[in-house]
């Protein structure tokens, strides 16, 4: 999905998501890069494959079948130790706070933990403990599966929303007013009997879980802000993770599908850069540079780019010297031109000036004869 919307020339400036949605933002909005971000994807999923990692997280089901520590060292091997307020995107997800009752959106604070907690289904992994509060959190599509209304409150225009969620089967048995357990037994291990579909324990849990989110999910295909994307995966389950390149083609086949049929209709959406079909990689070139389309995270990564302006100096020069020299890349140092002070006190720059640059400044704004006059009266330099 992202490979598409970067090819249709769409910026991206916010991610939000919830549970693999969660996961795959957050490695977007940290990386932007579609090679990188697609290779770290692939290796956690084949992670997620490993049919001993899952033998050794088993535990007494007491809260869950798994311990989780397994589960939580591939999603800290993915993010490392960086938090949500360092990613180069403005990136939130969402939990469910079992301990409240209620929905947590996350914008700060430790990025794997709250990924990690947004994935947690009931059952499988036990919820994750808040380092702040200590709260209980799980997947947040218990309360909210696509939070397109959350990324609106938080000042977004316009949203594509992408429903990656699973569906539940409506072609159930009718089996009448009483079930018998050892009916559905045999009619599972008689080769001759005809199927049943009856749900089982853990896939009543699962629908009651998300009921709450079908009048929410409605409110967002109906909304004006919001473009609603459903790939066809229904044929794929929650937990297939070994067919991750069959999934991520069909998602990007559909989305670029979907993408070219908006521009042939000419109904893309606004935000996206002014390019036409005949020379569009041209035009896409021409607005990312043109002085209007950077934004605040462009202007970061060209800012980390810019090598300090330190002076040359002897190999001898203690490395406290480099210290008390250092400040960000874009902060004025000396060799700074009078014009360019001048420009900088109009704009309300700061301009930091030692004691022996302001004596030299002074001494050049004095003439030789007033210098001596002055010092002769006992008024100095300083």
């Amino acid at each position: 999905m992202i490979k598409a919307i970067q090819e249709s020339g769409i910026p991206i400036d916010m991610v939000g998501g919830v549970s693999i949605g969660a996961f795959m933002g957050a490695l977007w909005a940290q990386e932007r890069n579609v090679t990188t971000v697609t290779q770290k994807a692939r290796e956690w999923s084949k992670k997620m494959t490993q049919w001993w990692r899952q033998i050794l997280d088993l535990t007494y089901p007491m809260t869950s079948m798994f311990s989780g520590r397994e589960f939580n060292q591939t999603i800290r091997a993915t993010f490392a130790d960086t938090y949500i307020e360092d990613l180069w995107l403005p990136y939130f997800t969402v939990t469910t706070d079992i301990t409240s009752s209620c929905m947590r959106i996350h914008t700060h604070g430790s990025l794997w933990r709250y990924v990690r907690s947004s994935m947690s289904l009931s059952g499988y992994m036990p919820p994750l403990c808040d380092p702040h509060d200590g709260h209980l959190l799980l997947d947040g599509g218990y309360v909210n599966n696509l939070p397109a209304d959350v990324m609106r409150s938080l000042g977004a225009n316009h949203i594509l929303a992408v429903d990656v969620g699973s569906v539940d089967d409506q072609d159930l048995t009718n089996y009448g007013d009483d079930l018998s357990g050892w009916w559905l037994l045999w009619k599972r291990w008689n080769p001759f009997a005809s199927p049943v579909k009856v749900p089982n324990l853990p896939d009543i849990q699962s629908r009651l879980a998300y009921v709450s989110c079908v009048r929410q999910l409605e409110e967002v295909k109906n909304s004006d802000y919001c473009e609603y994307i459903r790939p066809p995966i229904d044929q794929y389950k929650t937990l297939q993770f070994g067919a991750f390149d069959e999934i991520r083609e069909v998602g990007y086949r559909h989305a670029k599908a979907y993408f070219e049929g908006q521009t042939r209709a000419g109904i893309l959406p606004l935000f996206r850069y002014n390019v036409t079909q005949g020379d569009a990689e041209q035009d896409r070139h021409k607005a990312q540079h043109s002085l209007g389309s950077y934004t605040f995270t462009d202007l970061a990564q060209m800012v980390c780019k810019v090598s300090r302006p330190y002076e040359e100096e002897d190999s001898t020069s203690s490395s406290s010297d480099e210290d008390e020299r250092g400040g960000y890349a874009s902060e004025p140092t000396v060799g700074v031109s009078d014009n360019n002070k001048e420009i900088l006190r109009r704009q309300g720059g700061s301009l930091s000036l030692s004691e022996n640059e302001m004596e030299s400044d002074v001494d050049f704004e004095l003439s030789k004869s007033q210098f001596e006059k002055r010092r002769a009266s006992g008024v100095g330099s300083n």
